[in-house]
């Protein structure tokens, strides 16, 4: 351990009073209780980070450029104050290049409870339920395509404040192809819903219609 309080093992996971810096390093869906840099997967770092009491950041950096991370069963929900951040992603410019590929599993993919969480830059696709389902209050998703899902694209519940989108192009989310909404407040408020593209493919351009409504409050 230096004098800053990181050791070899810095690179992929930092722990301070403040909170934690997590790195995913493998696409694999794998977990054996320890985020390491050797190896690190997304549930391991999301197990690592609800262990911690801090705020929390998961970045990425599987090789470099797109990858596709394939789940096989439903991932645990982020249960404190997390960013979850694909932008971290070598190589990544403007479009989501992580993808979090849930086919066959009858679940939800990303969840999010703890309070101010950020969900930025990911393909959340193939899940039986929400793409992206939020409960914590005055949190962000921003950024990602969330498509091809068995319930709605994204969807915030039961939450006060936070917001969907937001002003500039690399704040959209995409939500197309969702067999439930594209984005659903369901018994929040004050949550600020802006510049999103619903019921197109990621292009903005071709028409990829959600079964519901495109947005719905």
């Amino acid at each position: 351990t230096g004098p800053d309080g990181t050791s070899e093992f810095s690179t992929c996971f930092r722990l301070s009073e403040a909170g934690s810096v997590l790195t995913v390093n493998s696409a694999a869906d794998t977990d054996d209780g320890n985020c390491s840099a050797a190896n690190c997967t997304l549930r391991e770092a999301i197990a690592a980070a609800n262990a911690h009491p801090g705020a929390d950041a998961i970045r990425f950096a599987i090789l470099t450029g797109a990858q596709v991370v394939h789940v096989t069963s439903p991932l645990p929900a982020l249960s404190g104050t997390t960013t979850l951040d694909g932008t971290s992603q070598p190589g990544w410019v403007a479009a989501p290049i992580v993808t979090i590929d849930g086919a066959g599993v009858a679940a939800d993919g990303i969840a999010a409870a703890g309070a101010s969480s950020i969900v930025r830059g990911l393909i959340v696709t193939g899940f039986g339920g929400i793409g992206i389902h939020v409960f914590g209050a005055g949190s962000t998703i921003a950024g990602n395509y969330a498509s091809g899902n068995g319930g709605d694209g994204i969807r915030v519940e039961g939450a006060i404040g936070g917001t969907v989108g937001g002003p500039t192009a690399l704040d959209r989310n995409v939500v197309g192809g969702n067999r439930g909404h594209g984005i659903f407040l369901f018994d929040s408020h004050s949550v600020t819903v802006r510049g999103n593209d619903s019921g197109t493919d990621a292009s903005g351009a071709t028409a990829a219609g959600n079964t519901l409504d495109g947005i719905a409050v």
